[in-house]
């Protein structure tokens, strides 16, 4: 009998049963991790419309500025004459 078990008596086959129930809990996370991924996989189309509005956003105004400062000369020494 060890130091613990001297100390307070429990039972074994009850601490065994306890610890078996924590693989319910890793069923119930895998069941959210699933469903997790399953809406980011869902929400992707809306993400890249995103993407694809940003790209076309930053390409206008890159435009723009070629537009507005692309005549300006600039010196050997890179400094804006």
């Amino acid at each position: 009998m060890g130091f613990f078990q001297a100390l307070i008596p429990v039972n074994m086959t009850a601490l065994r049963i306890v610890r078996g129930s924590r693989i319910l809990r890793v069923f119930k996370s895998l069941h959210e991790i699933a469903e997790l991924l399953s809406i980011l996989y869902k929400s992707f189309a809306q993400f890249s419309y995103v993407i694809a509005l940003t790209v076309l956003m930053l390409f206008v105004y890159a435009l723009l500025g070629m537009t507005l400062f692309g005549e300006i000369i600039s010196g050997n020494d890179g400094g804006i004459h």
